[in-house]
């Protein structure tokens, strides 16, 4: 009978499963194939036999897509414990939903789940497959963005990264897999729908940013002494306590948006300096914070109201942001120019390279003893 405990075991879930893997009496194999528009040589092992990873080598192949299998030992029968721990801060990841994003987020590659089959064929059973329906195939940028998903990277290379994740204090696991899955994710709608890999990249800046700190201003302040009022009133009422309810909610979405740009300004780093670009550089450090700014303003206005986001097209130029002055008119919407944003891929780069700064501040901090 399997009983359930309180979460105290934070690392990720395919780090458990090998750590169960390695001493299961029995074992069984789960092959997962999937594609990608990235070309990716090498094969990836790790975790003495847990994961092996490469290419599929075709023949007549019709589509511009590159064919991978990725294969899991995973632990059964007397190998899997009768105790399952879970909480509010746990994820519903399983192994592979972890490694296809964190894969996808060290390469810079767009990957796509085909299928899942469990077992293999024996003289005693057969195996089971899983089809995968993907909502949409990659796109290539050749003359309007060449430097996006191109191939690079190795698989050769996956241990190493593996093996760093695996160094990070588990508490940072939940929210850092959150990211890189949401990052994954929105990479895929990059061309297909820019408004909705815009949405996936600023939630998984978010969901890093989470910043408790309130803001020092003078709105803050009078914000505070609303509330100070509401819940020292005299005659308490259940809807005082939803008005002091709703000023907090105010204040928690200014630290929000407060904590998004200040995460990107932190964790920027070099990003101008060392990135590649055919365009004319017209974000750089100096005003890069006025774009963050428009940024999380058209994602708001868009969730909550429906209005388009002002985003910048690729064009062949290879411009980071449409130059237009003033104020944009499509149909009979009027946009001003602070509403203006960065073309996706240049936010894409821009969240993928926070990221990865992140990860290394991250590396750097002691673990936690055991």
């Amino acid at each position: 009978m399997l009983k359930i405990v309180p979460l105290s075991d934070h690392r990720m879930h395919w780090m458990k499963d090998m750590e169960l893997a390695s001493t299961a009496p029995e074992t069984y194999l789960e092959t997962y194939e999937f594609f990608s528009d990235c070309r990716i040589p090498g094969i990836a092992k790790f975790g003495n036999g847990y994961l092996l990873c490469a290419g599929i080598a075709e023949v007549m192949q019709r589509e511009p897509t590159h064919s991978y299998q990725l294969v899991l030992k995973r632990p059964t029968g007397k190998g899997v414990p009768d105790v399952i721990e879970a909480g509010k801060k746990g994820s519903r990841f399983m192994p592979v939903d972890e490694l296809l994003p964190l894969m996808a987020f060290f390469l810079h590659a767009r990957l796509y789940l085909r299928h899942t089959t469990t077992d293999l064929l024996t003289e005693h059973g057969i195996p089971s497959r899983i089809h995968e329906t993907p909502r949409h195939r990659p796109l290539k940028f050749d003359q309007v963005t060449p430097l996006l998903f191109t191939d690079k990277g190795n698989w050769c290379d996956i241990p190493d990264f593996l093996n760093d994740i695996c160094s990070v204090d588990p508490k940072y696991f939940r929210d850092f897999m959150y990211a890189v899955f949401f990052y994954a994710s929105g990479i895929r709608w990059i061309g297909v729908d820019d408004t909705i890999a815009y949405i996936k990249l600023v939630i998984c800046i978010e969901i890093l940013a989470k910043d408790e700190t309130e803001i020092p201003d003078a709105l803050n302040e009078q914000l505070e002494q609303v509330k100070a009022n509401l819940k020292l009133s005299q005659a308490s009422t259940p809807d005082e306590g939803k008005l002091a309810m709703e000023v907090s909610n105010i204040q928690k979405q200014r630290r929000i948006r407060e904590s998004f740009v200040r995460f990107i300004l932190d964790h920027k780093t070099d990003f101008f300096t060392t990135r590649k670009t055919t365009g004319q550089p017209l974000i750089t450090d100096e005003n890069i914070e006025r774009y963050l700014r428009a940024i999380y303003v058209n994602r708001s206005d868009y969730m909550h109201e429906g209005t388009p986001m002002a985003i910048s097209e690729m064009t062949h130029v290879g411009w980071d942001v449409i130059p237009w002055e003033g104020k944009a008119i499509t149909g009979t919407l009027e946009t001003d120019e602070k509403k203006k944003m960065p073309t996706v891929v240049f936010f894409e780069e821009l969240v993928r390279h926070c990221l990865l700064d992140y990860l290394k501040k991250l590396l750097r901090l002691p673990q936690a003893k055991k």
